[in-house]
């Protein structure tokens, strides 16, 4: 909100008469207000209009850190202790199997929720896996506890159908949950951030084809375009999505199917709606064009005479699996 303080009594006003509505009361004491570039006697000021203490950033929401800036190691320990305080101390007395079923259903569940919305740094994925195979490995001697690895991780991780006891591989898995982001996005789904987005940093303008912008977040969930590219095929309508030469919308790349062509291109991240409005060779090509790349660019030609984009219907990306929904499920089982 602004930091208008006549703002900020309405909004009061406004959750005071919708708690004594429903027959509630709510503790503007119990909640922080956050300024952002803004002057403290101002910030004081609309923090006594609510009666709420003031805080800063990096702060915990719905137990995620949250801030302008990246998260550090630091900023994630509570979720790494919360994992810890999970591991119970029965665990040296369990079969392998509990123990398997233990880590599965009690531990590593409990990273999901973060891993749907922040890019886990290596570093962070090395100390939970630590835990894990702790988990996964401890017994009890006469020595006391022993934590002695009877498998590698990475086959550890491996599905059961493959060889491995299916526990999940975190790195994957985040990168499965975050590319959820790219397929709302690339879909161009009815969700105000996907408008928002494209409106403030892409119009007219292909993600791929430039350099990273915005917030870290989006910037890390960026990271993972070229495998988010790798597992799709994008069926052209209107073409404003898709480079000509180098997204996968034909058969086979245009880079590698016509490569006497592609070294003509005089712009290699060309829109392939951009292409089918040119009229002319020289728009599009270095001239003069050798006869392999004329023959080329003929045999382009002849495969998009019927290709008519439409401005008001979006492209679609879909996937290997045969769907046009993207799960993190069949991306993990790819």
């Amino acid at each position: 909100m602004p930091a208008c303080p006549r703002q900020a009594v309405i909004i009061k006003n406004i959750l005071t008469d919708y708690a004594h509505s429903i027959g509630l009361k709510i503790n503007f004491h119990k909640s922080t207000l956050i300024p952002i570039n803004l002057d403290a006697e101002l910030a004081n000021y609309i923090a006594r209009i609510f009666g709420c203490s003031i805080g800063s950033m990096p702060f915990t929401y719905l137990g995620l850190p949250l801030g302008t800036s990246r998260p550090t190691i630091q900023d994630f320990m509570p979720l790494v202790s919360k994992v810890e305080r999970n591991l119970t101390s029965t665990l040296s007395l369990m079969s392998y199997a509990g123990k398997l079923t233990w880590l599965n259903t009690s531990v590593t569940s409990l990273l999901i929720y973060a891993m749907c919305t922040l890019k886990f740094p290596p570093k962070l994925i090395a100390m939970l896996d630590r835990i894990r195979r702790r988990c996964l490995w401890i017994k009890k001697t006469d020595q006391g506890e022993k934590c002695n690895s009877l498998a590698a991780w990475d086959m550890v991780c491996k599905p059961k159908n493959r060889g491995g006891l299916g526990v999940l591989n975190l790195k994957i898995k985040n990168e499965a949950l975050l590319m959820k982001f790219l397929h709302k996005f690339y879909n161009k789904l009815d969700i105000p951030w996907v408008q928002l987005t494209w409106d403030t940093y892409y119009h007219q303008k292909i993600p791929h084809a430039m350099d990273p912008v915005g917030s870290f977040w989006w910037r890390d969930v960026l990271k993972l375009t070229p495998t988010f590219r790798g597992i799709s095929r994008i069926n052209i309508v209107c073409g404003t999505t898709a480079l000509l030469w180098k997204d996968l919308w034909a058969d086979q790349l245009l880079q590698e199917s016509h490569p006497r062509a592609f070294s003509h291109a005089t712009n290699e991240d060309v829109s392939v709606k951009d292409f089918l409005g040119i009229m002319a060779l020289r728009e599009t090509f270095h001239l003069p064009l050798s006869p392999q790349a004329f023959e080329e660019i003929k045999a382009l030609q002849l495969d998009t005479t019927h290709m008519q984009p439409m401005s008001s219907v979006d492209d679609v990306w879909h996937y290997p699996w045969g769907d046009a929904d993207y799960t993190s499920k069949q991306f993990y089982n790819f």
